[in-house]
């Protein structure tokens, strides 16, 4: 059986779902990563800011950043 092209209201069902995906995404992620904010040092000591300036950002999805680690 070959494959049918989705009907209007199928597509127009599929864009409403996907929009409302999109917007949760967007209310949850933002935020978090908008509100981020890097550690800082009290001290002026150099090493004490160019460690803490290394820090990574918060890894919101592990799983994309463990896929992105394996050897290929």
């Amino acid at each position: 059986m070959a494959p049918t092209p989705p009907t209007d209201d199928e597509f127009n069902t599929f864009i409403v779902a996907q929009l409302a995906s999109l917007r949760s995404f967007m209310r949850s992620t933002v935020p978090a990563l908008a509100g981020y904010q890097m550690p800082t040092s009290d001290a002026a000591d150099p090493a004490t800011a160019m460690a803490l300036s290394q820090q990574p950002a918060p890894i919101l999805y592990p799983s994309i950043s463990t896929e992105w680690r394996k050897p290929r």
